[in-house]
């Protein structure tokens, strides 16, 4: 079974962060997941891309005022449900 993953994920977080030089207090932290917008292991997608038929789905979220849009990314990618869990197909987009 094939499944979507999708998250939204934010860059130049400023926060503390140790690091072997010592305490940084404005790090710049990277892909930082915000927000899952599917479930932790994904949406079923279902025989639509064997069929090569295509499928849209939509998703919507809400940004807290305080995480800053332009440094929002969205990351989907299909993967499978068995215990491997591969990743077949990824791709990352701006959120605005």
């Amino acid at each position: 079974e094939l499944r979507l993953s999708v998250f939204l994920i934010e860059n130049d977080i400023r926060d503390v962060q140790l690091t072997p030089e010592g305490k940084v207090t404005a790090y710049p932290h990277q892909h930082v997941l915000r927000k899952a917008l599917t479930p932790y292991d994904g949406s079923p997608i279902g025989s639509d891309l064997v069929t090569r038929t295509g499928t849209r789905r939509g998703y919507t979220a809400t940004l807290p005022l305080h995480w800053n849009a332009a440094s929002c990314k969205i990351i989907a990618f299909v993967h499978r449900s068995s215990s491997n869990q591969e990743v077949l197909q990824a791709t990352e987009h701006y959120f605005y």
